[in-house]
This record gives C-alpha cells, structure tokens and sequence, in this order.
C-alpha cells in the first residue's frame, strides 16, 4: 500500500512537472509569434506611411519642376528681378510691388490647386524680397536660416528637402533664377506646407489624426518670435512642439492634445523619437486602440532630424490580435498532454495580415513649357509660343491641323496614336515620346495630356510638353562613362562580359560560333619601373589605338584589367582569330611611345558549345601563358 500511494504521487509529481513544462512551452510559443504578428502588422504600417509620402514628394518635386520651367523663362519675371536685384531701394520697392500684381493670380492658382503654401522670392544677397503668403515680411536676411536658399543662390542649381522656416515648416523646393543670359538674379521658392501634408494624408486615410511636430531648439532658433505662438508645447513631449495647422488655432482641438499628451504617457513615443527613425507603435487610450506612426524628416542639411509627423489611426486588428493571444493560451493548455495537435493548432492558427496599398494619382497637371489645346477630334485650336518654338512651325501652319498627321505621324498611323485615343477617350496620358520639328528632325519631348471639360461634356484635350533633349544626351554620357574605361577609351571589362554572356547563349543554343584573343604587354612592369606609371599610361593608349584601327567594326575590343587586354570577335572561328592576331601583334611591333618599343603576347581561343565564356577566355589565357613562356612577342592557339 505504501509503494501504491508512493507511485500514485510520483506519477502526480511527473504530471504536474509536465503540465508546468508544457505549459511554459506554450507560453513562450505563443507569446513569440504573437509579438512577431503584431511587429509584421506594425512594420506593414510603417512601409505603407513611407511609400504614400514618397510617392507624394516625389509627385511634388516633380510638379514643382514644371513651374520652375515655366517661371524660369517668364520674361516679365526676368525683368522684374533684374531691376531688384540692382536698383535703388526707392526701385526695390516698385519692382516688389510689380512682382505681386503680376504673380499673384500664378499662387493663387498653386494655391488652391496644387499643394503650394509658400512662395517666396529671394535676392542673390540671400535677403528675402517678397513672400506671397506673407507679403508684409520682406529684407530679412536669410542666410543663417534657410540653407536651401543659400545652397540655390550659391550652386546655382535647384534645392529640395525639409527645412523650418522664420515663419513655418515646409517641404521646400527651391530654384535659382537665372536669365536668358545666364544672369543670377536670386531665388524663388514653391513649398509644400505642413497642413497641405497633413491635408493629404487625411485624404487618404479620412480616420487618421495627423500631428505635425518640431524640435523645440529649433523653433527658438529660427521661428520669428510673433509667430511661435503656433508651434504649441504639449504635456509629455520633451522636446518637441506642434506645429499648427495653416497656423489656424481653430483647427486644432483640446480633445486632440490630450490625446497626443496620453500616448506620449502611456508608449515609449519620446524614447523612439528621439531615434529619429519611421516607427509604428499600438498603445489603448481609455479602452480606444490606436496605431501610432511617425514618419521622421531630417533637415535640409541632414544633420539631424528636424521634424516628425505622427499618423494616429484607430484600429482594431491588433486589438484582435491580442485577444487571440488569450484564446491560444486557453487552446493549449488544455491540449498541453497532446503536443503534437498543440504545436498543430499554433502553427494554423496564425494567420497572414492582407495589405493594400493606395496608388496615389500623378500631379503633373500644369500649363508651363509649350502648350497645345486639341478639340474633341485632335485639331488644334490652340498653341503657345513655346510650342511653335521648339517644333519650328507658326502658328498659323499648326492651328486647326491634326496634330499627329503634323509632328507625330512618325510612331504609327493616326488610329493608333497614343495622345490621339487618349484625346478621343477623355483619359489622362503621360510619357516620353518625340515629335518631328519642321526641319524634319527629331526632338525628344516629355508629354502630358489632360482631358477638357465643359459643362460635364468632353470638349478635348491639353497637351503640354517640353523639349529634353538635353537630359537625353545626359543620360546617353552618363551611359558612356559606365561601360568605357577612361584611360584607354575602350570598353571596360563589365560591359564586355555583358557582350559575352549574350554570344555564350548565341553560341549554346544556335550554333553561332565566337572567338576571344587575350592580350598582354610585355615587360610592362619594367617599363613602369624604368619610366614611370605615366609611360605606362601612354603605352597602354598606344595599343588601344593600335586595335581601333586594326580591328573590324563587328570586333569588339576592352581593358580587361592592369595591362591586359581582350577581344571579343563575334562569327570568327581560330583561323580568322589567328589571323587577327598577328596583325595586332605586328601593328604594336611597329609602334614606338617616346621611343620605346613595345611588344604584346596574344592567347587566341574559339568557343566550344556547351562551354561558358569564361572557360573560353581560361583557354586563351592559357594560350597567352604559353606564349608568354615560349620567348613572347607572339601568338598562340589554346588546345
């Protein structure tokens, strides 16, 4: 009976310590993948923050790139700012009051239209000659302030980036203002306000409370005393200000700074903002669940953050989450004998969380560069100066034409013209494409068209475009410099391997046969030693042209590397490799460079099918050790 009651309380013991062990097992798994759940959820959040403000700057910059082209060659404007940037102060006054007749229609128009809060002009001295939106602060100098201003008038190039004004914050786009003639005359400023951000995001997301907040030694140091009085300290935020929307008292509520005062008490806000990194945290305000956001913006000059916009928007899914925790806890307990159908229910029971991203609308809407107005059947009613300009026909020979039978018959036929059906069918229409000019040359354009109504009635189209052929030629350099090696002129070696692997799967696949001749200059270490690095330089200029003008025009020649060199011969088997070759061998024979004589050790191999390009050029460089090893100045056949 003793030894019955003793295993009766040992298996108790090996029970409970069971039940103990599973149950801590469970525990832990539980509560791991819940956490995970609520960091995957909290994470999704944070990149869709981020990805709806990068669209919509990168949709303002390039807004504002267009009223920058329209501006930039306002001849009115021009004259307006030469005569203050030089005149008398009696001149100055007049030509501040010019500027604002003849713009202020233009910001009323961003304004209302565009996300535009401040418009702000700025002599090449840095002081402040006329903001529109506070027209009665002028001749402060901005030079300790704003360094976007100072950056643009400087460089002379345009500036983009937060940055805390005397008066606001903004997401300031800054352009140098230049004449015709390449004359500086100062700066001027389309920016994005802080409630045009803010407005944005409650588009988006109507339920969201949306904060704006700057450091507090920041609103000292540059915020104009008389307007600091918007930028309120709230109970619990060390540090930080809010920002007033539009600088309306009215439209910030108490309910809404003590809500900001409790989830800066009840999460870890000042600890992460201080970070200066996005983050999303979940916190429960009086029994309301809230996601908190902040998407952090560093100043102009990214030294440090500048500002942060909190995004808080209640919700329940991790409310849910959380209650789902509990069940799980419940779920397996019980089954904590029955570890497989524990571990079963766990793994089931987690479930994915599904995102959808709001595509945000392109706002490219604008009437700067050159214009033409379509009828709802594509004839032209209207056109501007710069359309005329850049295409080199009058006005009179485009109006009332197609405009496609006109410049863009080029691309297809009038049926199939992408700008025409776009006008037939009242969409919108954006992209690169090129017009014939009178001459009949091609001119690279960027095109926007926007559908026109009347009274709910289709009546056409607005096509804007600008001529960039300039950046195209950009992009061609910048293309260039990538694949060419810049002491020798030649390609470099990345863009040949590009060139080889397409003949490798030529070769592979279709038979179409290659050939690859490895070149190295003899003694070149000597000649280095003996006469320098910039003797070696010209020696290794001198064989390039020796293989420009040696080689076919279907040869391909690179800079493999040091003073190597290759040459890729597409449809050329051993003999016409070989025979190549030794013309190279004997064209560099001849040359001199500062009377040294210079010769090259060629290695020549011809692709085999199912081999890589690599292997063919192991089989020359082999080729090449031979010659190398056989007394140099010579060609040889890899096996």
């Amino acid at each position: 009976m003793r030894n019955t009651n003793r295993t009766f309380k040992e298996t108790i013991l090996v029970a409970v310590l069971l039940f103990v062990f599973m149950s801590f097992l469970t525990t832990l798994l539980v509560n791991y993948f819940t956490d995970k759940e609520i960091e995957i959820r909290l994470t999704t959040i944070t990149k869709k923050v981020e990805t709806t403000f990068d669209t919509f700057f990168k949709t303002q910059e390039e807004a504002k790139l267009f009223y920058y082209l329209q501006l930039s060659s306002d001849k009115e404007l021009i004259r307006i700012m030469r005569v203050a940037k030089s005149g008398t102060e009696k001149d100055l006054v007049r030509a501040r009051a010019e500027l604002f007749r003849y713009l202020w229609g233009f910001y009323q128009y961003l304004k209302q239209n565009k996300y535009v809060d401040q418009f702000h002009f700025v002599l090449p001295n840095n002081k402040s000659f006329l903001r529109f939106h506070q027209p009665d602060i002028y001749g402060d100098d901005l030079s300790k302030i704003r360094k976007t201003f100072v950056k643009a008038n400087t460089e002379k190039k345009p500036q983009f980036g937060f940055e805390l004004g005397v008066l606001a914050s903004s997401m300031g786009f800054v352009f140098p203002l230049l004449s015709p003639e390449g004359e500086h005359l100062g700066a001027f400023e389309v920016s994005v306000g802080t409630y045009d951000i803010i407005e944005k995001i409650k588009q988006i997301t109507p339920s969201a409370k949306v904060y704006m907040l700057i450091r507090d030694e920041l609103v000292l140091k540059k915020v104009y005393e008389p307007f600091r009085q918007y930028f309120l300290q709230v109970p619990g935020l060390n540090g930080w200000r809010l920002e007033v929307p539009g600088r309306d008292i009215t439209l910030l509520k108490q309910e809404d700074l003590n809500l900001l005062a409790r989830v800066a008490k009840t999460t870890k806000l000042n600890q992460e903002l201080a970070t200066g990194k996005n983050f999303t945290l979940y916190t429960k305000v009086r029994g309301t669940p809230y996601e908190v956001t902040t998407i952090a913006f560093k100043e102009f000059n990214g030294d440090k953050v500048a500002a942060i916009l909190i995004y808080i928007n209640t919700s329940k899914q991790i409310e849910t989450i959380e209650e789902a925790r509990k069940v799980y806890l419940m779920v397996g307990y019980f089954f904590n004998l029955l570890a497989s159908i524990l571990v079963y229910l766990i793994l089931v029971s987690r479930k994915k969380l599904l995102e959808s991203h709001r595509e945000l609308e392109a706002i490219t809407s604008s009437l700067g560069g050159a214009v033409v107005v379509y009828d709802a059947y594509g004839k032209v009613f209207f056109v501007n100066k710069s359309a005329t300009e850049i295409l080199g026909y009058s006005k009179e020979e485009i109006m009332d034409s197609v405009f496609h039978d006109l410049v863009h018959y080029h691309t297809s036929d009038l049926e199939h013209c992408p700008i025409y059906r776009a006008v037939l069918s009242g969409e919108k229409y954006d992209a690169e494409d090129s017009f014939i000019r009178k001459d009949g040359t091609l001119v690279s354009v960027y095109v926007s068209l926007r559908p026109l109504f009347l009274d709910n009635k289709r009546v056409g189209g607005i096509l804007n475009f600008y001529d960039i052929g300039d950046w195209k030629k950009k992009e061609e350099e910048v293309f260039q410099m990538a694949i060419t090696d810049y002491l020798t002129g030649l390609y470099n070696r990345r863009y040949l391997e590009t060139i080889l692997k397409s003949a490798e799967d030529k070769a592979n696949n279709r038979d179409i046969t290659f050939s690859v001749i490895i070149i190295d200059i003899d003694n070149f270490k000597k000649i280095n030693d003996t006469y320098g690095h910039n003797m070696g330089d010209k020696v290794l200029v001198a064989i390039a042209d020796v293989l420009r003008n040696t080689l076919r025009i279907s040869d391909i020649p690179a800079r493999w590397g040091g003073e190597e060199f290759l040459v890729f011969l597409e449809q050329t088997n051993h003999d016409g490799a070989m025979a190549l070759a030794e013309r190279i061998r004997k064209g560099v024979e001849k040359t001199e460079v500062n009377g040294i004589k210079v010769t090259v050790s060629l290695g020549v191999a011809q692709h085999k099918k199912g081999d890589s390009y690599m292997e063919t050029i192991e089989r020359a460089d082999m080729a090449l050790y031979d010659a190398k090893k056989s007394g140099k100045n010579r060609v040889v056949l890899a096996q």
